[in-house]
């Protein structure tokens, strides 16, 4: 998460922005997670 924030500094999304944290399909072998910034304008509920 303190990557995330990071990336969302860099990024310059100073009003706010929201971490998702994403896997993959169940393949056993495959352990990675994606962590996605979303930012830089408003985010309604639900997401999208």
């Amino acid at each position: 998460m303190i990557v995330g924030e990071k990336c969302a500094a860099n990024l310059g999304l100073t009003d706010g922005f929201r971490m998702a944290v994403r896997y993959p399909p169940s393949v056993p072998s495959d352990y990675r997670a994606r962590l996605c910034v979303l930012g830089g304008r408003q985010l309604g509920q639900p997401p999208g």
